[in-house]
């Protein structure tokens, strides 16, 4: 029951911080992309005329995207955080929560031998 505690704190430190960090950057992208729709996803004919629905403008898309990549669906967040936020600096975040968020899960819905 603690675990499963701790495992949503570390959700909503890994929301506090992708918002810190990168919510400037999605509302910046989410202005200028009303004027060019294909900023997103240039290889595509798909025309983009805002973020993307889950991302770091607020917390609860922020706890949204997180719990997202918990759940493993992390290649689509991290592409479009990569783009938007044009730093490398997605890259390590998303690899640092993807372990820990991943270790609190084993942990807590493991297999364990008794």
């Amino acid at each position: 029951a603690y675990l499963t505690v701790v495992l949503f704190v570390v959700l909503f430190i890994f929301a506090i911080i992708g918002k810190s960090l990168y919510a400037d950057s999605y509302r910046e992208f989410t202005d200028i992309s009303f004027k060019n729709s294909t900023l997103l996803y240039p290889d595509n004919n798909v025309e983009v005329n805002t973020a993307p629905r889950w991302s770091f403008e607020s917390f609860g898309s922020s706890f949204v995207l997180v719990f997202r990549v918990l759940c493993g669906e992390w290649v689509e967040p991290l592409y479009d955080c990569y783009k938007i936020a044009d730093t490398i600096s997605c890259v390590p975040f998303f690899i640092i929560g993807i372990r820990s968020l991943k270790e609190l899960q084993n942990e807590l819905f493991g297999n364990k031998e008794i």
